[in-house]
């Protein structure tokens, strides 16, 4: 399926490839309501316009980039759209069809997280840095538009203008939502030379130093092993207590529950 990895089928895109209905019109995903709230936000999204200096990497100009729901994108006309969420936009033609040159494409990240692979996700974004040099119009999306979606066009800004703070750029020109987690923040300090700064949603931050690896930070992520071990020590100490819900968990699930809390 050749419209599905636009940047050479790339491994790092490896969530679930899924495409809307036969109909081929974008859907709003069934079995998960977006909440009003979020809903209302992705809706009022601004195009992202920033200016790349002289003498760069990137040819000198002012760019446009969007940003929003994956499924249900409010731009039907853009020639590139990337979901972080495995829900693909619809607005591309189907392999079996006659190509209508969209490209409609996934590179997976867990919500509130960041890529395992950084040097894939690097290509992803020099990909999507030089489509809009060529003109192309691009659409990044997740769910809410974001946190996954915030540190793609984080990492864009960042790469195109090298300005260290992309973050808080993205965050007044796009939405002050953008970068949730200060595990996406980190992320991008560490891989992209952003300025460090508090995920826009707290409450899912974990400690820094533990950005690889979603929520089992791994010890050798950044070479910081004491905060890594700390952390999966402070989440042992507290005390287990089995639900219903725990009946649901997958193999996976499971595994990681008895990792970091000890249950079975």
């Amino acid at each position: 399926m050749s419209n599905l990895n636009g940047w050479g089928g790339l491994p790092g895109a490896s969530g679930p490839q899924v495409n809307p209905e036969d109909t081929g019109v974008p859907h709003k995903k069934k079995g998960k309501k977006v909440s009003s709230k979020s809903h209302a936000c992705y809706q009022t999204h601004p195009p992202l316009v920033f200016t790349v200096p002289e003498g760069g990497k990137y040819k000198a100009g002012t760019y446009t980039i969007y940003g929003g729901n994956a499924y249900s994108p409010i731009h039907p006309d853009c020639d590139i759209y990337v979901s972080h969420t495995g829900e693909l936009s619809g607005f591309g033609s189907k392999p079996w069809n006659k190509s209508n040159g969209v490209i409609d494409t996934d590179y997976y990240i867990t919500d509130m997280a960041v890529p395992k692979n950084v040097s894939e996700y690097r290509k992803m974004v020099e990909w999507l840095c030089n489509r809009l040099q060529d003109g192309k119009k691009v659409h990044v999306g997740c769910i809410g538009g974001h946190g996954r979606t915030g540190t793609t066009l984080s990492a864009v800004v960042a790469e195109m203008t090298g300005d260290p703070k992309a973050i808080s750029y993205v965050r007044k020109h796009y939405c002050k939502k953008a970068v949730e987690s200060e595990e996406q923040a980190e992320f991008l300090h560490i891989n992209f030379g952003c300025d460090m700064v508090a995920g826009a949603k707290k409450s899912f931050a974990p400690p820094p130093g533990s950005y690889q690896g979603g929520w089992m930070p791994q010890s050798t992520a950044v070479g910081d092993s004491a905060k890594s071990h700390a952390f999966r020590t402070a989440k042992r100490s507290i005390p287990f207590v089995p639900s219903d819900k725990s009946i649901f968990l997958s193999p996976v699930s499971k595994k990681i529950q008895k990792n970091l809390f000890g249950g079975e």
